[in-house]
């Protein structure tokens, strides 16, 4: 059987969600999740599509009229197109006399931003996957799909639209990451799963991370696209935000340097002058042991020797239990915020109470 043929007959016989007499809605489903602003609307009517108003609505705000619809008519039907642009939250897509909805959680944006609401809604709502067999035949009648990088920047065009491309988009590769005819899975990534994925063109880095005591959460759970942008970036290295930035999307910026006197590496050079965003041996991710870090030539090389008689003679440095922290040694941070704090010396208290902290008799 012919490809032709075996599309028409699927066309015909598939039965589209939500049809009824009047108003057939091809895509997006109903209790959708998605996690691009925008989303394509595509709906056929045997009525004129003109008349048919589309409202988005949003978190219960006030109802707004979508324009711009794209009519085809086609046959004894009428094929209508218009691109939905969404807030956070639930939205509420009326089309006549239908209504659906779509769930939009941002993909790149702090976990602590969304309510408890939201959280609690949004595992009510699945994953909306649009290259499935069933919907691309009905897009088939009226559409070629050749599945080419330019064929995909159509409907993607925002995908390329940043300095930074990702190797693959940038020689257009588009089909070396994703799968329109796999079984659906989030993004119709290859492989099935994102760390799978990103994994199987960066093995050396995988072996590299893995071979080290600590692995960085998102690293750790194979969710690489928390920090980096799969397809094009505005930053270095495709983050999803400025270098200096990014680690606040997930840590509390707050907490970590909100206090009076900010350290001055934190402020000038970022987070990964300090810590590998990626694996580690040493606690906190920290590129070397605490002590060799805060001795770095570029930092406080005189203290790289120094195992006793700091602050006063005879007081260890190192080699001591911590007595506010008995599960680890004597350090720097024992006595320093190595972040933020409100005392000079990046002390957590005044001078004159301070050594009380540890020394109460």
């Amino acid at each position: 059987m012919s490809r032709a043929l075996l599309t028409l007959l699927t066309f015909i016989t598939l039965t589209p969600a939500h049809a009824d007499n009047q108003i057939n809605i091809f895509t997006p489903d109903d209790k959708s999740r998605v996690t691009n602003q925008t989303v394509w609307l595509v709906m056929s009517t045997k009525t004129n599509a003109e008349n048919i108003p589309v409202i988005l609505q949003n978190k219960g705000s006030k109802k707004n009229k979508i324009n711009g619809k794209k009519v085809i008519r086609k046959g004894g039907s009428f094929v209508v197109h218009t691109l939905l642009y969404l807030e956070e939250g639930l939205n509420k897509v009326i089309i006549g006399s239908k209504a659906i909805s779509i769930f939009y959680t941002p993909r790149y944006r702090s976990p602590k931003s969304a309510s408890a609401k939201n959280k609690a809604l949004q595992n009510k709502y699945s994953p909306y996957l649009f290259h499935t067999e069933g919907k691309e035949v009905l897009c088939l009648k009226c559409h070629k799909i050749d599945r080419s990088q330019s064929d995909c920047l159509k409907c993607h065009k925002e995908v390329a639209a940043s300095e930074y491309l990702h190797g693959p988009l940038g020689s257009g590769e588009c089909l070396a990451c994703h799968d329109p005819e796999s079984v659906p899975s989030k993004f119709t990534a290859r492989f099935g799963g994102e760390g799978e994925l990103c994994f199987s063109c960066h093995q050396e880095s995988k072996n590299k991370y893995s071979n080290n005591r600590f692995l960085h959460g998102p690293v750790g759970v194979n969710q690489c696209t928390v920090c980096h942008n799969p397809h094009s970036s505005s930053f270095k290295y495709q983050l999803v935000a400025a270098e200096r930035d990014i680690c606040y999307l997930c840590h509390d910026k707050k907490r970590i340097v909100g206090k009076r006197i900010v350290h001055k590496p934190v402020k000038r050079r970022g987070c990964v002058f300090c810590h590998d965003p990626h694996s580690s041996n040493h606690t906190s991710h920290l590129l070397q042991d605490e002590q060799t870090l805060c001795a770095d030539p570029r930092c406080h090389p005189k203290f790289a020797k120094i195992t006793i008689n700091h602050p006063i003679k005879g007081h260890p440095v190192s080699g001591k239990q911590d007595p506010l922290q008995p599960e680890r040694e004597l350090s720097c941070r024992s006595c320093h915020n190595p972040h933020s704090a409100d005392f000079p010396f990046l002390f957590s208290a005044e001078r004159y109470l301070f050594c009380a902290k540890c020394h109460r008799h």
